[in-house]
């Protein structure tokens, strides 16, 4: 790429590999033990050559925005889940552990190299009841934990034409709970009717935060763009539907759901937003079949007014 003041030069090389093994037993007609192990290993390298026209009418390099890194990754987790069935009780346990490597590396400046070895569990336990009657109930929860990477936590500036941004040393471990229930009922014509709830609730969610600053190095106000961990938030949601199906050529569906949302996030360092509402909406559907000819679909939807929050984001947990 070349324009007048500048010229640019830039490849990123990648490549990635993955193993998994998964194994089953049932070691009776009421129980089952799972396990799995999974394992990744990637590259992500990155040549920036950038040239700056000078005022001696030549391109010299620019050194500071030019840059050649290496991100190197290894990725190993272990998952173990066990079943066991009580008369009309299903018990279902399961843990995830994950260990990943990660380095951030930029060639000629040591003094920045970071790597990071995280180790994170994820329990998650699940409880159903199902009748002769078939009605169907389940309960579940899991929990989870999201560590910051090493090009999260580096030091390194990475510097473009007019904004710059650089890692976050401090940033602390973003934590996720996730509790379900349901319940649903089948009948023998094919009618069926249900509710689902879930809530989650999130804690020191992690994003970019994008701000002006003065910067020395450019004389004025840019952009500046950092991880952060912005805050914490909450989601709960409530669906329901009934689907009648009174015979092969007539069906009609009814459902709807209830979300209440709220959170508390920064918008700037020390700068905080906090809002929450509760929306809803409905969907019905309907179809069938007029004279053994046509077929005729007829659906409606309507959702009331939401809300939500975006910084930039760059995972969550």
């Amino acid at each position: 790429q070349m324009n007048y003041d500048e010229m640019t030069k830039n490849s990123s090389p990648s490549g990635s590999m993955d193993f998994s093994l998964n194994y089953s037993l049932p070691y009776s007609d009421k129980g089952e033990l799972s396990a799995g192990l999974n394992f990744s290993a990637g590259f992500d390298k990155s040549y920036y050559l950038r040239d700056t026209l000078g005022a001696d009418g030549n391109y010299h390099c620019d050194i500071l925005r030019s840059d050649t890194s290496d991100s190197p990754s290894r990725d190993a987790s272990l998952y173990l889940s066990w079943r066991r069935k009580w008369g009309n009780f299903t018990l279902r346990l399961g843990g995830n552990t994950s260990y990943e490597f990660s380095l951030s590396r930029h060639i000629g400046l040591p003094e920045y190299d970071t790597a990071v070895h995280n180790l994170t569990f994820r329990p998650s336990i699940l409880l159903m009841y199902n009748t002769e009657s078939m009605h169907s109930f389940s309960i579940n929860y899991s929990n989870s934990t999201s560590l910051p990477d090493a090009g999260n936590l580096s030091r390194y500036v990475s510097y473009s034409t007019d904004s710059y941004s650089s890692g976050n040393p401090s940033l602390e471990p973003a934590y996720s709970h996730e509790l379900g229930a349901s319940y649903s009922k089948s009948f023998e014509k094919g009618h069926s009717l249900g509710i689902n709830a879930d809530y989650t609730w999130k804690v020191n969610r992690i994003s970019y935060l994008q701000m002006p600053v003065y910067s020395p190095f450019f004389g004025r106000y840019v952009s500046f763009s950092q991880p952060y961990n912005v805050g914490n938030s909450r989601d709960g949601n409530i669906y329901a539907y009934a689907r009648l199906r009174f015979s092969a050529l007539y069906s009609v569906s009814l459902s709807g759901g209830l979300n209440d949302n709220w959170y508390r996030v920064q918008v700037r360092p020390g700068e905080w937003v906090e809002d929450a509402m509760t929306s809803w909406n409905v969907r019905l559907n309907g179809r069938a079949k007029l004279f053994n000819l046509v077929w005729v679909s007829v659906s409606g939807y309507y959702r009331s007014r939401s809300h939500g929050w975006s910084v930039f984001s760059v995972y969550e947990a």
